[in-house]
């Protein structure tokens, strides 16, 4: 497993040492698998596994979707179809930002230890950010639905 970035292959290891849970590797090696975070919880899962361009821009697609099928009456349908994509392709998502971010640091850092300290540092979780965009999107889902 890994990918090539500036003729650089991305190990296994390091794949590990960045998800630094080990739900993810294991997953990585299947063709199709379904991760039940990203399906129940696309905004925050996203926010949480520290890809906030891809929790803004997920968030930025629903809401104009979601207003532009609301009109027809379907937005609940979109939402469903969301989900359930994201449950099936959030860790693949999730690896090819992985790959991304370590061959990024990889290629900057020469030093082994410098460059699993930085690899550490970039992956993992990050609770304060899923608290703050959950607490988001409750505030903007009430602001919406409250007038109804």
């Amino acid at each position: 497993m890994g990918v090539a970035y500036n003729d650089q292959k991305v190990s296994a290891k390091k794949l590990s040492e960045f998800a630094a849970y080990d739900y993810y590797p294991e997953k990585w090696e299947k063709s199709v698998s379904f991760n039940a975070g990203a399906f129940f919880f696309t905004f925050v899962w996203l926010a949480y596994r520290k890809m906030y361009l891809f929790s803004f821009l997920y968030y930025l697609l629903s809401a104009v979707v979601f207003f532009v099928l609301g009109e027809l009456g379907i937005s609940w349908l979109y939402g469903i179809v969301l989900f359930v994509i994201m449950g099936f392709i959030g860790n693949r998502l999730y690896l090819h930002f992985a790959e991304n971010k370590i061959a990024r640091i990889s290629s900057m850092y020469s030093d082994p230890d410098e460059q699993r300290k930085r690899i550490v540092q970039a992956g993992g979780t990050n609770f304060g950010a899923a608290f703050f965009v959950g607490v988001v999107y409750v505030a903007l889902f009430i602001g919406v639905y409250g007038s109804y």
